[in-house]
């Protein structure tokens, strides 16, 4: 399904009163979006937005660094958590790949322009 119809069968989901089906696809979207600003700032109740992952096994598989361009808190195998009423627009977007010479300019440019890293290289320079 394309994910205009996604989003059109939800709002038909929203439908209770088939007289009036304009009045009941706007109330029932307007209080799935007062749910969700509302859930949005809940502290102690799970929702959508602060619920674990279905493939996270409570495990921290990252090495905490003290460094702060190593640390991560990402999740690798969740995709993004996306409301009901989220229609993704196609984009072109231009690809940049880089050579080796890019990519080794990139990762020196990183790490000597990074506060946490300059000790290391002082102690490398002595």
């Amino acid at each position: 399904m394309y994910p205009v119809e996604r989003y059109l069968s939800v709002l038909k989901s929203f439908v209770r009163n088939r007289a009036h089906l304009e009045g009941s696809i706007a109330e029932g979207y307007l209080s799935h979006e007062c749910l969700t600003f509302c859930s949005r700032y809940l502290e102690g109740v799970e929702t959508i937005f602060n619920r674990l992952g279905r493939n996270n096994d409570g495990e921290n598989l990252y090495i905490d660094s003290e460094i702060t361009i190593f640390s991560t808190s990402k999740r690798p195998l969740e995709r993004k958590k996306q409301s009901a009423f989220h229609v993704k627009k196609r984009k072109r977007v231009s690809r940049l790949v880089l050579d080796e010479q890019g990519l080794a300019q990139a990762h020196r440019y990183v790490l000597f322009n990074s506060d946490e890293i300059s000790p290391y290289i002082k102690k490398q320079e002595q």
